[in-house]
C-alpha cells in the first residue's frame, strides 16, 4: 500500500504478504493497517486495482473511506481488451489517442 502527499509525492506505507487472496486475508490484513492509524485519522481515499472482493473488504474495515478504481489497472485493462478492434494498426492509433486523453490537464 501506498500513500499520496498533498503535493502528490507517493510514499510506501505498508506491505503484506498473503499466501492466498481472500476475504478473510484481506479482512485480516486491512484490520492490522487499520491498527497503525490513530483513531480519527484513517485514509479519506482507498485507490485499489479492480478487485471486487477487496471493494467489499475496504467497505467494512473503512466504512468513511472513499474507494476509487486505479487509472493505470483501469488503462491497462482497456487497452488489452479493445486493441483487438484495432488490428490493422495493431493498435497503436488507439494507445496513441487513449495516453493523450488520460494525459489531458484540464484547467
Amino acid at each position: 500500500m501506498v500513500g499520496q502527499t498533498e503535493t502528490g509525492h507517493i510514499f510506501s506505507l505498508a506491505f503484506c504478504y498473503m499466501e492466498q487472496e481472500n476475504d478473510d486475508g484481506c479482512i485480516w490484513a486491512l484490520q492490522e493497517l487499520k491498527i497503525l492509524f490513530k483513531p480519527l485519522r484513517f485514509p479519506k481515499v482507498i485507490i485499489t486495482d479492480y478487485e471486487p472482493a477487496l471493494k467489499l473488504v475496504i467497505e467494512l474495515v473503512f466504512p468513511s473511506s472513499i474507494h476509487n478504481y486505479c487509472t493505470w489497472h483501469i488503462s491497462k485493462t482497456i487497452i488489452q481488451n479493445v486493441c483487438k478492434y484495432f488490428q490493422e494498426d495493431d493498435g497503436k492509433d488507439y494507445q496513441t489517442s487513449w495516453s493523450l486523453l488520460i494525459s489531458y490537464k484540464s484547467t
